[in-house]
């Protein structure tokens, strides 16, 4: 979920960016449906206002009732595991942190789509067995 944070607390800070990253943006897989609104309404307002600094794009988001979710990316805590997204931050750092943190992400994803499909190979290919083997060892 820090991660998450992370890379919308880099596009709050910095939102010249959204466009360079939208298809990303918009394929990031959210757990939170807090946080599928707010990115469903920076995506918005971005459409709406492209050249949209960070602080009228976070003034939107106040008023439209994101302000405690605000809170919750833009803050010291989120900041501490990723400085990068800090407003002050060069483009270029915040490209580098906030590519390397989708793709972590991305790749936690392929991990474990790998490993819930192995599950249910096993689990495919393992029941038969165990109940062959629980038939047999009923039968001796």
């Amino acid at each position: 979920h820090i991660q998450q944070k992370i890379l919308f607390a880099g596009l709050l800070n910095h939102p010249q960016l959204i466009e360079e990253y939208y298809e990303p943006f918009l394929d990031l897989d959210i757990t939170s449906e807090k946080l599928r609104r707010l990115r469903d309404q920076i995506i918005l307002k971005i459409n709406e206002t492209p050249a949209l600094d960070s602080g009228l794009l976070q003034h939107h988001l106040h008023n439209e009732g994101f302000t405690d979710l605000l809170d919750d990316i833009l803050n010291e805590d989120v900041y501490k595991h990723a400085s990068f997204v800090r407003p002050e931050t060069d483009n270029e750092s915040i490209r580098q942190g906030w590519l390397e943190v989708w793709d972590h992400l991305q790749n936690l994803k392929k991990m474990a789509d790998h490993a819930k499909n192995m599950d249910e190979r096993f689990q495919h290919h393992l029941s038969p067995l165990l109940k062959a083997m629980m038939r047999r060892n009923l039968y001796n």
